[in-house]
């Protein structure tokens, strides 16, 4: 039975596709970066598949992984936008980077090579299992830095309605100095999520350590979740939630001493 981690705000989806046509396999999911690397270093698995908004998250999280006790062993194929440069660090950590859109038995296939798998073989078990996200025990804990997580709205939407800035991401306890933020400032900082290192995302020095990088994370999410009038947090939801995933991101990678030392050592070169 192979076993498949895969990482990603989009791996319980994933992992359904998969298993539909993959019986021959036992997959374990994690949404967070923070969780994934936790549960390579409890039970390594045979391969590793990552997803992210940009290859450029999807290419640091693959040289975490390398970087992990027989990390450099195991097979890893990222799923994202190939925006990334053709030598851009961790390429040579992924066996293929595919694109969101790509088909389940594309990634099947991709997986069996990567695996050194004949064609086929990992659909070849007649008794298909049954997956329960999360699949491992370990998966169920929140990141040992306690991110909370995006409320997306009842499952049964009764049509548009207005949310206001904690509908959409929760409320942490605690108040910190205000950062107004306006429409400029939106527009600014989602910019610099899609192209910017997460030292930049957090607005830190890349000498920062935990402490500083743990004020950074909450300052940014309170500036980007509680100082914003109603109407701009209605109207740019989807932009909102996509910063917030970035300063989630950047505080799993940044808040981990091991995870911030493998990211600063394959970026800085």
């Amino acid at each position: 039975m192979i076993q498949l981690l895969i990482i990603g705000r989009s791996a319980g989806q994933w992992a359904s596709k998969l298993e539909v046509i993959g019986p021959a396999m036992s997959i374990n999911t994690a949404r967070l970066p923070a969780a994934g690397i936790r549960e390579i270093e409890r039970s390594p698995p045979d391969a590793v598949i990552l997803e992210a908004k940009s290859s450029t998250r999807a290419l640091s999280l693959a040289i975490a992984v390398k970087s992990r006790p027989i990390g450099e062993f195991i097979p890893v194929i990222a799923i994202a936008p190939d925006d990334a440069a053709e030598n851009a660090p961790g390429r040579e950590s992924v066996e293929d980077l595919l694109p969101p859109t790509v088909d389940a038995k594309v990634l099947m296939r991709t997986l069996e090579t990567a695996l050194g798998l004949e064609p086929n073989e990992l659909e070849t078990q007649e008794t298909p299992r049954t997956l329960s996200e999360p699949t491992s025990p370990s998966m169920v804990e929140e990141s040992e830095f306690e991110l909370e997580e995006i409320i997306e709205g009842p499952e049964d939407d009764p049509g548009p309605q207005k949310l206001s800035s904690r509908d959409i991401f929760g409320e942490r306890a605690g108040e910190r100095a205000r950062i107004d933020v306006d429409e400029a400032t939106i527009r600014r900082k989602l910019r610099a999520v899609r192209h910017e290192d997460y030292f930049a995302i957090l607005e830190i020095p890349r000498a920062s350590e935990t402490p500083a990088v743990r004020d950074a994370f909450h300052r940014m999410r309170d500036a980007y979740t509680k100082n914003i009038e109603f109407d701009l947090a209605h109207r740019y939801q989807e932009d909102l939630r996509e910063i917030h995933d970035a300063f989630e991101d950047a505080w799993a990678v940044l808040g981990d001493p091991d995870l911030r030392a493998s990211y600063l050592q394959h970026t800085t070169k």
